[in-house]
């Protein structure tokens, strides 16, 4: 019997399997563990030999729980001790089947988020108290499962969250040259994102161009309709778009403005860590899930919630004031390297996973 599987939900490029080889794309963190514990991965890759993998994914995305690829975990369980479910799409259903006695392993469980309808699965059928232990990546959500939901605090790891500082850094994407105006940008999931406070913000600044790479789709829960409605000309959505044009779109801003609600999941990590390696000055929203990453005025500035005016403000405070901005991008890249590498991140899922196998 084998120590660990990792159940991953994405997909990955054939050079991520090898990441020691690959400089086209960001390492990712599950393969790196798997590497480094000697453990297997099941990831989105299990569709592509399926007769309706392509259905299968669209139906699992719309409702946000992968249980096809649950039960092919499931199916494998009885060959390792331990399963590592890497969000909780997959988490949740793995729950469920240990509670019906099926799944035997050890169950660890990186819980991000949850929807109202996924919260009412896990308490109604005390699922949480199935998991042998649960990650969380921020602070306030780990002290909400336990006050809330009643997992004990022995039972809950915080990890930060991470990303490749070496494929985000200044030195491998170059900014455009001959631009006029400043750029600001924008990335991230609709469902995630108050988009509406900074489209108000930014309307009146009419020297400003402002690109929002809004991924999401028509049907996704919580979407943010302001991307629907006719939008000024100093501002262009653009697609989701691949990590080498995120990084090329990071370096040619003049810094980068992620608005988001005031909540305990760490939404919006992704982007603002990205933009912080690329040695960018980030503007964000004051975030519960985010406090325990950034300090205003060293390596971000902050702003309160749904506050187009104080947003506003901010925006045009940096642009007033580009040296600040260099000293925040500056600060912010040293904040990533220190903190936020896709090292530390491994190290301490590894520890989690001994200290569960003990």
């Amino acid at each position: 019997m084998k120590d660990l599987l990792i159940i991953a939900t994405s997909d990955l490029k054939p050079e991520q399997e090898k990441p020691q080889s690959n400089t086209a794309h960001p390492q990712v963190e599950y393969v790196l563990l798997a590497q480094k514990v000697g453990a297997d991965f099941l990831n989105y890759a299990y569709y592509q030999n399926l007769l309706m993998g392509d259905l299968l994914r669209r139906i699992e995305t719309t409702i946000r729980s992968d249980i096809t690829l649950s039960l092919a975990g499931l199916r494998r369980s009885t060959r390792y001790k331990t399963i590592i479910a890497m969000s909780e799409r997959v988490g949740i259903p793995l729950a469920f089947y240990k509670r019906l006695g099926l799944l035997q392993s050890k169950l660890i469980f990186r819980f991000t988020a949850w929807s109202a309808r996924q919260e009412s699965l896990f308490t109604k059928y005390d699922l949480l108290s199935y998991v042998d232990h649960i990650i969380v990546e921020s602070q306030p959500l780990g002290d909400l499962l336990h006050t809330r939901f009643g997992v004990p605090r022995s039972k809950i790891t915080f990890v930060p969250y991470s990303i490749d500082v070496d494929y985000f850094t200044p030195s491998k994407a170059s900014a455009s040259t001959g631009r006029i105006k400043p750029k600001l940008f924008s990335a991230g999931e609709i469902r995630g994102r108050d988009y509406a406070t900074l489209i108000e913000a930014v309307t009146p600044l009419t020297d400003v161009d402002v690109e929002i790479a809004a991924s999401g789709t028509w049907f996704a829960r919580e979407k943010d309709t302001s991307l629907d409605s006719e939008l000024p000309p100093n501002i262009t959505i653009a697609g989701r778009k691949p990590r080498s044009e995120m990084r090329a779109s990071y370096a040619d801003a003049s810094f980068v403005v992620v608005p988001l609600y005031d909540q305990v999941f760490s939404a919006g990590i992704t982007v603002v860590l990205e933009a912080l390696a690329m040695g960018k000055a980030v503007i964000t929203t004051k975030s519960k899930g985010l406090a325990s990453y950034l300090k205003d005025g060293e390596n971000c500035c902050l702003v309160a919630p749904e506050n187009p005016q104080e947003m506003r403000n901010a925006i045009t405070h940096l642009l007033n004031n580009p040296s600040l901005a260099r000293k925040l991008g500056k600060n912010a890249r040293k904040s990533a390297e220190n903190q936020f590498g896709l090292d530390s991140f491994v190290g301490q899922l590894e520890g989690v996973i001994s200290s569960v196998q003990q």
